[in-house]
Formats: C-alpha cells, sequence, structure tokens
C-alpha cells in the first residue's frame, strides 16, 4: 500500500487482516526470527493475490538506478525475489525515518522522505521522493535496506546492523537531456520464471506524454507473435495521484505457459516537448519466459457445516479440508501447495498471523479437485493453533521448480475459524433483572438481544410461533424476526437457538420468559374482581408502592364509591366486589406522572407510569449523503418520545448532523432519513434515502443501534444512497380538510399540509418516515396529495410486516394538528379502497369558566368516529394535563360512540384518599384524538376493552390535537 511522507500526510500502520497474532509454523521458518510482542505488524502476512514465496531468506534481486547520468525526476525501485511482508518495510513514523529501504545522500543517515509504492503482488517497491531530487553539489544518493524487513512468510532479509547499501546513483544528467528511458521492466528482461497470470510494468526514467502510450507504441506479445488484448494503465494512479513515469499494462488472459514473450517499445513515445523515447533500438526491448503451470481457479473449504461455506468450527476444525480446482492445463504430479492463514492463538498481540502449509498432487491431466488435507494441523479445541477469527485460503500450483502465483479464496465468502460456541449475553433491553426475561409493550416482539459474538443463525421459538434471525453485528447485538403475541395472560416460555457464522451451534437452548405489559383485557362484571398492573414505562419493569384508585364508572367530586389500593412488588393490587358496568382507574406513584384510564370495562389493567426525571435518551449522530446547496435531511425514529413527530430536520449549517431527538430509552429503534429540498414543491420529493437496518444499499440487514440508558445519548450513522428505485404514487389523492373542523385553514404552517408516508413495523412503537410528497391546494380546504417512496424498504423489512400509509398533516400557527392516513399498498403504489378514515375534527378544549377546586372537568369537541370503517378502527382519546413543574396527568379514554358533541372528562378525585397529584397552580392542557387500526398482529381484532397502550401509535389511522389551554387549579 501507498505511503505519502508530507508535513500533511501521516504514516500510519497497516491493520493486519486478523485478528491476532503469531509465527508460521510452517518448515521454511525460520526459528531465530521472534516475532512481534505488542501490537505491531505481524511478522507473517497474508501472501496478496498473485504473489509468491520462497524457502529460505528473501533477497533483493535489482535495484534503480544505479551509476551516473540519471535525471533529477528519477523514480527509485527496488525488485524482491519473492512477494514481501509490506509492513515490515513501510514507514510509520511522519519523517519517513523508521522504513526499512531508504534513500539518503550518501555519507548522511537522514532518510529523504518518499512515497513508498508495493507493486508486482508485493515484489517490486517504488520510492518517489517527495521533493525532486538536487544536483547541487553533485552528491550520491544511497538506496539502503535497514535490518528487520520480513517476507510474507516472516522471515527476515540478511541485513548487517547498520544496512546494506543496494544502489549509488547521481541525478546529474545534463538539463539538455530531453529524451527519456525504460529504468527498468517488470517482469524483468531475460526472466525465466514469469506466473502466466503476470502484469507488466515498465518503469521510465521521466515523466512520458500520456497520448503516446498506445497499443503500437507499447506491445507485450508471444516472441514473434501478435500484441497482446489487455488495459493500459497510463498514468498510474495511486492514492489518486498520477505518476506519468510508470505504465502497467494487464493482459486480458492468462499468458501462454513455458512461452518467450517479448516487450516492444519504438521511439514515438516522447518526454516533454521535444524529447523521445531512448531505447537504443533493442527491439524487442526485452524478453521472459512464462512458467509452465497456470494458478488454480477456485480453492473452498472442502467439509463445512451445512449452510456454513468456508468456515471452520468444531465440527471440523480436526480434520478440515481444502478442496481446490486445478486449471485445465494440469499435469499428472503438478502439485498443490495449500495455505490457511489465521490470527496466531500463541501470542497475546491482536495483529500477528500464522499459517500452516499442506501439499497434494494432482493424479491426471486437466481441471479437477484436488483435496488437501489438513487434518491434525489446526490444534485441539482446548489447544488450536488460531484465534477465532477471519482465516484465509491460499493456493498456488507447482510444477519442478516452477510455480504459479498464489490464488487467495474470495473474499465474499468470509472464511472463519471459529470453535467457541455463542452464548446468550442477555435479552433485550427492555429486559428483567435475570437477564433472560424480555419484557414488551407491544402485541407481537421483535427480539432484540446481544450474544457473545456475531450471530449467524438464530431460531426464536415461543408458544406455536418460529422466528428466524434477522441480523446480527459484529459487536453480537442481534434482531429476530417479528414473533406475534396477542395477549400473554402469564409470561410465554421461549426456547433460542444461536448459530455463529462458523456454523458453531450454542451449547445450551437460551430459555426465558416474554413478559407482556400495557395491555387492557377480559370484561369485568359486577361483583368480579379487577387487577391493575402499574409499571415503569422506561424500563418495563414493574412499580411497587404505588396507589390505584379504582371509581365506579364516571369519577365524582368529591369522590363517591372509591376503593384504594397499593401495587406489591409484582407492581399489582387486585380489586373485589365492583360495582357498575365500568369503572375508572387512577394510578398515582411519587417520582412519576400520574395515569388515568377512564371507564374502561376491562378486567385487567396494565399502565406506565412515566418518570418525572430521566423519562427519555437523546438520539444523536449523523446521516451521510452526497452534500449539495439547499440540501438537507429528514430522520425518523419509531422510538421518538413524542409520538407527534414524524421526524426532524437537519439545519442548513449542518445538514448531515441528526439534531438531539428525544426517544424512549432501552428500546430498540427503526432509523430512517430521505435528504432533498425539503418542503419539497414536485416530484421525486427527496435525492437521497437512508434505512438503518438495511445498510447503505439496502440489501445488508443490520441490527439497530444498542438502545440508550435513560438521560443517555444513542449515537447513529445513517448511510444514505442516491434515491434510485423511488416510486411515486399510482396517481394523485385527495384529503379535504375542510372536515377537520377546528382548524385554521387559513393560518396553516408552511401554508399546507406535509406529506409524508410512513411504515409501521410490528415490535417497534411509532411508524417511521418511509417517503415524502407534496400537497396542492384545490378548494375549500382540499388538497392534491402525490409522494415518492421506496418499495424495496418494505421488501428488506418483510420481517416485521410493515404496514404502509400515505400521510397528510395540516398544522396551524396556534398548535391545531389534524392527521389523515390511507393504507398504501407499496407493490402497486395504490391506495387500499376503504382504509380512508379521513381528517379528523379538532377536539377543541372548552375554556373553563373560572378556578377548579380540586380535580378539574374538562369539556371537549368530540370528533372521533371509529364507526366510519366499522371492525376496522378503534377510537380513542389522550387528555394530559402538565403543571408548571413539568409532571404530567394523562387521562386515557375510549371512544363508544360516533362523531359529535361535546365529551366531560372529570378528573379523579384525589383528595378523599389523601393522595397527592399535581401541584395547585396553572396545568396546560391539551386533548389528542386518535383512531387506530384494529387488527391485531395475530390477526385478531381490538377493541375499546381489549387493546395495547403502545399499538394505538403503531397503528394510527387517524389523529387530530387541540390548541393548548391552561386551566388554574386551586
Amino acid at each position: 500500500m501507498p505511503r505519502i511522507l508530507t508535513a500533511l500526510v501521516l504514516l500510519l500502520p497497516l491493520a493486519a487482516g486478523c485478528d491476532n497474532v503469531g509465527r508460521a509454523f510452517n518448515p521454511g521458518f525460520d526459528p531465530n526470527n521472534t516475532p512481534t510482542t505488542g501490537n505491531g505488524p505481524s511478522p507473517i502476512q497474508v501472501v496478496p493475490t498473485g504473489g509468491d514465496t520462497k524457502d529460505g531468506r528473501p533477497k533483493v534481486r535489482a535495484t534503480f538506478p544505479s551509476g551516473s547520468g540519471w535525471p533529477t525526476t528519477v523514480p527509485i525501485v527496488v525488485e524482491f525475489t519473492e512477494s514481501i511482508n509490506e509492513e515490515s518495510i513501510l514507514p510509520t513514523a511522519t519523517a519517513g525515518n523508521d522504513a526499512k529501504v531508504i534513500l539518503r545522500v550518501k555519507g548522511t543517515t537522514q532518510a529523504l522522505p518518499c512515497q513508498y509504492d508495493f507493486l508486482g503482488e508485493g515484489r517490486l517497491l517504488v520510492l518517489r521522493p517527495v521533493t525532486a531530487l538536487s544536483n547541487q553539489g553533485t552528491p550520491f544518493y544511497e538506496i539502503v535496506l535497514l535490518p528487520d524487513g520480513r517476507d510474507t512468510d516472516g522471515v527476515r532479509f540478511q541485513v548487517p546492523t547498520g544496512g546494506t547499501v543496494l544502489a549509488e546513483f547521481q541525478v546529474n544528467q545534463d538539463e539538455s537531456m530531453h529524451d527519456g528511458r525504460v529504468l527498468m521492466t517488470f517482469p524483468r528482461d531475460n526472466a525465466t520464471d514469469v506466473a502466466r497470470e503476470a502484469t507488466y510494468y515498465v518503469v521510465f526514467d521521466r515523466p512520458a506524454n500520456a497520448a503516446t502510450i498506445t497499443e503500437s507504441s507499447f506491445k507485450v506479445q508471444p516472441r514473434g507473435g501478435s500484441p497482446l488484448p489487455g488495459t493500459y494503465e497510463y498514468p498510474l494512479s495511486v492514492v489518486g495521484i498520477d505518476d506519468p513515469r510508470l505504465v502497467r499494462f494487464r493482459p486480458m488472459d492468462l499468458l501462454a505457459g513455458t512461452v518467450d514473450h517479448e516487450l516492444v517499445v519504438d521511439s514515438t513515445i516522447t518526454f516533454g516537448a521535444d524529447g523521445q523515447l531512448d531505447f537504443r533500438g533493442r527491439t524487442p526491448f526485452a524478453v521472459f519466459r512464462t512458467v509452465g503451470p497456470a494458478p488454480p481457479t477456485g480453492v473452498t473449504l472442502g467439509n463445512p457445516a451445512p449452510g456454513f461455506d468456508d468456515k471452520i468450527n468444531r465440527s471440523n476444525a480436526a480434520n478440515p479440508v481444502l478442496h481446490v480446482t486445478t486449471p485445465l492445463d494440469t499435469l499428472p504430479g503438478d502439485r498443490v501447495r495449500a495455505r490457511i492463514y489465521g490470527g496466531d492463538a500463541k501470542t497475546a498481540a491482536t495483529n500477528d498471523l500464522a499459517f500452516v502449509e499442506r501439499f497434494a498432487d494432482a493424479t491426471m491431466a486437466g481441471a479437477q479437485t484436488v483435496v488437501v488435507d489438513f487434518s491434525g494441523v489446526l490444534g485441539t479445541l482446548n489447544s488450536p493453533k488460531f484465534d477465532d477469527g477471519a482465516i484465509h485460503y491460499a493456493v498456488q500450483m507447482r510444477r519442478g521448480s516452477q510455480s504459479s502465483g498464489f490464488v487467495i479464496n474470495d473474499a465474499s465468502q468470509n472464511p472463519i475459524f471459529d470453535i467457541t460456541p455463542p452464548t446468550l449475553m442477555h435479552a433485550g433491553p427492555p429486559v428483567a433483572a435475570d437477564g433472560t426475561t424480555l419484557l414488551v409493550d407491544q402485541e407481537a416482539v421483535a427480539f432484540y438481544g446481544t450474544a457473545s459474538e456475531r450471530i449467524g443463525a438464530a431460531t426464536l421459538t415461543a408458544g406455536s410461533g418460529t422466528v428466524e434471525l434477522f441480523a446480527s453485528s459484529a459487536d453480537g447485538q442481534f434482531l429476530m424476526g417479528r414473533l406475534p403475541l396477542g395477549r400473554l395472560s402469564a409470561p410465554l416460555p421461549y426456547m433460542l437457538v444461536l448459530t455463529d457464522r462458523a456454523g458453531n451451534v450454542a451449547a445450551g437452548q437460551a430459555l426465558g420468559n416474554i413478559v407482556q405489559r400495557g395491555y387492557c383485557t377480559g370484561l369485568v362484571t359486577m361483583g368480579q374482581q379487577l387487577t391493575v398492573e402499574a409499571y415503569d414505562r422506561t424500563t418495563l419493569l414493574p412499580v411497587a408502592g404505588a396507589t390505584v384508585l379504582v371509581d365506579p364508572g364516571a369519577p365524582a367530586l368529591p369522590a363517591s364509591g372509591q376503593q384504594v389500593g397499593t401495587t406489591d412488588a409484582n407492581g399489582r393490587v387486585t380489586f373485589a366486589s365492583l360495582t357498575g358496568s365500568d369503572y375508572t382507574v387512577t394510578i398515582v406513584r411519587m417520582g412519576f406522572d400520574l395515569v388515568t384510564l377512564y371507564r374502561t370495562r376491562s378486567a385487567f389493567v396494565s399502565l406506565p407510569l412515566r418518570p418525572v426525571t430521566g423519562s427519555t435518551a437523546t438520539l444523536q449522530g449523523t446521516v451521510s449523503f452526497l452534500q449539495t446547496a439547499g440540501t438537507t435531511a429528514l430522520v425518523s425514529s419509531s422510538a421518538v418520545a413524542d409520538h407527534s413527530v414524524l421526524g426532524v430536520r437537519t439545519a442548513n449549517a449542518s445538514p448531515m448532523m441528526i439534531p438531539d431527538t428525544l426517544v424512549a430509552p432501552n428500546r430498540p429503534q427503526v432509523l430512517t432519513a430521505f435528504a432533498g429540498t425539503f418542503e419539497p414543491t414536485d416530484l421525486p420529493a427527496f435525492t437521497f434515502q437512508g434505512f438503518q437496518m438495511l445498510g447503505r444499499t439496502g440489501l445488508a440487514p443490520a441490527p439497530p443501534p444498542a438502545p440508550a440508558a435513560p438521560g443517555q445519548a444513542s449515537s447513529v450513522t445513517i448511510e444514505m444512497a442516491p434515491a434510485v428505485g423511488s416510486t411515486p404514487l399510482l396517481g394523485a389523492l385527495t384529503e379535504d380538510f375542510a372536515l377537520a373542523v377546528g382548524l385554521d385553514l387559513g393560518n396553516l404552517v408552511g401554508g399546507k399540509p406535509r406529506v409524508r408516508v410512513v411504515m409501521g413495523l410490528d415490535g417497534f412503537e411509532n411508524q417511521v418516515l418511509a417517503g415524502v410528497g407534496v400537497a396542492s391546494a384545490q378548494m375549500a380546504g382540499a388538497f392534491s396529495l402525490t409522494a415518492t417512496f421506496h418499495p424495496a424498504a418494505f421488501v428488506g423489512l418483510a420481517a416485521f410486516f410493515p404496514r404502509a400509509w400515505t400521510l397528510a398533516e395540516a398544522e396551524d400557527t396556534a398548535g391545531r394538528v389534524s392527521r389523515s392516513r390511507a393504507l398504501l399498498d407499496p407493490t402497486t403504489s395504490g391506495v387500499v379502497p376503504g382504509t380512508r378514515p379521513g381528517p379528523l375534527p379538532i377536539p377543541t378544549i372548552m375554556a373553563p369558566a373560572g378556578p377548579a377546586t380540586g380535580s378539574p372537568a374538562v369539556t371537549f369537541q368530540d370528533g372521533l368516529d371509529p364507526l366510519l370503517l366499522p371492525g376496522l378502527l378503534v377510537g380513542s382519546f389522550d387528555l394530559t394535563a402538565e403543571a408548571a413543574g413539568g409532571r404530567r396527568w394523562l387521562v386515557l379514554g375510549a371512544d363508544r360512540d360516533g362523531a359529535g358533541g361535546t365529551d366531560t372528562v372529570q378528573f379523579p378525585d384525589l383528595a378523599t384518599a389523601n393522595v397527592a397529584g399535581l401541584p395547585p397552580g396553572t396545568w396546560t392542557l391539551k386533548v389528542e384524538a386518535r383512531i387506530a387500526f384494529a387488527v391485531q398482529s395475530d390477526g385478531s381484532s381490538d377493541s375499546a376493552d381489549d387493546f395495547v397502550w403502545a399499538e394505538r401509535f403503531h397503528n394510527e389511522a387517524s389523529y387530530s390535537r387541540s390548541a393548548p389551554v391552561q386551566f388554574t387549579v386551586q
């Protein structure tokens, strides 16, 4: 790899390809070479594709330039006998004085800053002085090999302590000389060991004119034959720097075996304004001979566990075999040389490598599979040769003393050595203290957890349902597909079987329970008992010591017939001898907001308590897209704390920085982002899109980022790609916001509704953005809506049964909001008929006549009508009062009638039971009206008395919000 030494470019060591470090334990390893003990470069390096290794110590075959008469622009080239451990040669210090091949002025010890490039599969080193060499004082320059350089097998050069001078030269060419020369060729002239897959290099002593390097002026051909087809790379670009002194020719096909080839150049190659190529009339200029054997065409692990190709695990570590596919012109007796590289288990450093090597012979002519047996050479399960981690398979063909270049396994096969079974570190969050009881507040669970390593496969079984792994990350986080739950009256046992990427199955099944919170179910009748459960909204853990008030029917002031209880260690309390057909439940606990379920008929009620402090975490991080003027991003999270927030927009000044956004803690979150000019005025509505759980390409499933604890931050990066493949809606929709009675249509924020495509994913609470659209005014509050979305995202996230909606949201300057959705079929880009409740009227709060004594009664306009689509929709209202200190009181109620009229909600009396609620003073009240899709994840239907609290957001179909109104409470 190249290195550039300037004051502005730091030289950093290359990271080795495996996790750990070690010596080669092959027959050719030099025992006098002691490996490093720290975390520096590995003594061993994987031989590169096309490279070669030799027995014994590495040597320098040739060094250029040498002698006098060279221009100041001449590069320095060192050719080695085999592939070299590049890290052992390259400099790591900014000054470049710790490289193992240096350029210096004779008589000094200071290395001159150079750019270092390894070419020719690690056998050719090119040094380019950062500053042009000077002839002032006619100095001699030295090319010096210092101790501690190694070949890829870790064997050191034989170099004395002070180093070996490889060549001396002067840059004293007469300035009137404009002609260029060939400094060297690779392969060299008269070489007889050139691999048939070789790439040809020519190095000039000065920059040549690019236009003169053509198929006629520069040819590689069989001796006396026709020029070979191939690609010319000139000027050769390395790290974005074009070097007009280097030409690389890549033949289209393998060179013929045991055939002389020649390089032909002519004087039409020019330099500068009037210089020509001085090649002394040598035609051909250079000749080389190829070896007989062609390289293998492939290598795979011959005995993998089913479904885990090229993975060495506990089942096959004792007897791995490689299957090597030989070339068509294989001869009987040709030998396959095979290696397995991995991290060395014998050392404590983190970069060292080791390898094992075995041979096997071809038994017939032609292409065939040669089996190379590595039985017994990788150690034992208790004392392995390799550390768990990435490995490489490297093979070459040999015929007598001749050898092809090495072929390395395809990186996409991702070979692994891993003999450690995975374990479940913990389920969730949210999770109980035992680390295995998964807590959920949804009708379906998307099981999130952390394992001891990246998972390759997993099966979760609970009840009659079974789901498979969706994705896992390098740190062991994983996410399973969606498992429907319905209502869990008792903990649901689960069994989780983990398999790592190498195919090791966990030593034992991970067993635990799924516990559901936040649901109401059953119907209570007179004389039956009621069970109330209180839990912490942030952790889903039970809240003990909470006071529970049960009022028959609607609360009265003062209370009449009110029952009082206290939750136990499980957060539960039971009431018997209920009177009436419905009742109101209120839960009060210091340090938490208050919550009331208004006039429910449920026999079991589980309600969340929101902590007054520490109730949120913060989402922060970046989005990445090709930035252009005026482009910002919309970012959405399924865990957003304020359910009325559809997405947050990045700032014009920092368009790639996600604004700090409050999210629910301990929740895995779906993250999406769209970049463009917002609000758009036409389609396409965005130019970039990103789905964190699908990777940059949209094809690489990934688990959500680690959830943040309360008060902590979740830092994320959302990779975005151009909006290729996005689809517009099939035809424009019309929404009439005149139906949103109470909305000030003359003072809408932005002058018109916002249009989005959103999706709800089973197992995640809030809907997230899946597209962006445009609204165009028609007349009298009606708007034409269209949008662009990415249908591939619904395919990629199919494991969570995504439900897609088009959404229009109108907000006036007083804070009143009305949203309307239409269910979308992503496969047709059309709206599903009969799924459009339409915009909801605003639930306008009537101003109070005067101060309230104790708990207030609140009257608001009722705009809910779930009967619009019978059997599909459930309506509810959220009435929230917030005191000056920030503590809130939420009253949640079901809508059981059609639209129209007013509703009066009496906040329950706390004084009779001597329970402290919100402090007296000014309370700010708002009402949110919500209609939710009623179909549960298991196919059954929700009702006003049988629902999961959080599913109202996941399945929201229509929504409206009042303007805030202040009440005085004394």
